[in-house]
């Protein structure tokens, strides 16, 4: 047996996005608790992991408060390729839970997991009696192909009832190509504790290409449609984005990216916009 531990402290325009702020919603938004009642205007603090965990052999058990487990996107923006997220990691997929999670390597390339949560953006409280199941898969098909499975089901807290659901394909094309395909879906009945449901699906392609070991294009192509919390009504969105990623040196990199939205009016985006962004990440 081993054991250890992780606490994530953050700051910053990303802090509300990574707040437990699921644990006590209450319309048109999101009461203060936990990490969420320290903002100082768009920027906030957040604790998106603290946890535990315990190993044996081929088994892994982490319990506290985690980042989420679904999707190719990782919210931490080091981690990722693209400044900006996709319509699934924003609005189709949880951000951080608070449960149990236990992992069984079945051989060198496939992995089970499963546990329980406190709904979905959760601290260590729940909204609505949030109590749901997590069910996981990843498996290695071959040194160019993968494929990935995670969902959750039961009461998702403000989520409402139902299933939240991820998963994508990464196939390794060329050695400077690569392609991935995701889909999510959430079918949820009582959402907010209040008579109506929603439904969203998403469909978010990825190809990335590496030009030398310093420099890569990427692009990121997707859909999504919803009904219920977000917009009241049935909507379609879409999304357009190209990326470049630039090595400076080993410690530095930069982000530039354009993306064109059209279709429905998403939150915080509106409809029929282009946006630039640009940031430099630092590593040390």
């Amino acid at each position: 047996w081993d054991w250890g531990f992780r606490a994530d402290v953050l700051y910053g325009v990303d802090g509300q996005d990574l707040q437990a702020y699921g644990h006590n919603p209450a319309p048109p938004f999101f009461a203060k608790g936990w990490d969420n009642s320290l903002d100082h205007g768009k920027y906030g603090w957040a604790l998106p992991q603290a946890y535990v965990e315990l190993a044996n052999g081929d088994w892994r058990i982490m319990a506290g408060h985690f980042m989420k487990l679904a999707g190719f996107e990782t919210l931490y923006a080091p981690g990722r390729f693209f400044y900006s997220l996709s319509y699934a990691t924003a609005l189709a997929e949880q951000h951080t839970f608070t449960g149990a999670i236990a992992s069984y390597q079945w051989d060198a390339d496939t992995q089970f997991f499963g546990g329980y949560s406190l709904g979905i953006d959760t601290a260590f409280d729940s909204f609505g009696g949030g109590s749901n199941g997590i069910l996981g898969v990843s498996r290695q098909l071959d040194d160019w192909i993968s494929l990935a499975f995670v969902g959750n089901f039961g009461n998702l807290g403000w989520f409402g009832d139902g299933v939240m659901e991820t998963a994508y394909l990464d196939i390794q094309l060329t050695d400077q190509l690569q392609w991935v395909l995701q889909g999510d879906l959430v079918d949820t009945t009582e959402v907010l504790n209040q008579n109506f449901d929603q439904t969203q699906y998403a469909i978010t392609n990825y190809l990335f290409y590496s030009l030398t070991d310093r420099v890569s294009l990427g692009g990121r192509v997707e859909w999504w449609k919803t009904k219920g919390v977000y917009t009241g009504n049935t909507q379609s969105a879409q999304s357009a984005t190209l990326g470049l990623n630039l090595a400076v040196s080993e410690n530095l990199r930069i982000r530039p990216e354009y993306r064109h939205n059209w279709g429905a009016v998403v939150p915080n985006l509106g409809a029929d916009t282009d946006i630039f962004g640009i940031d430099a990440i630092l590593f040390y």
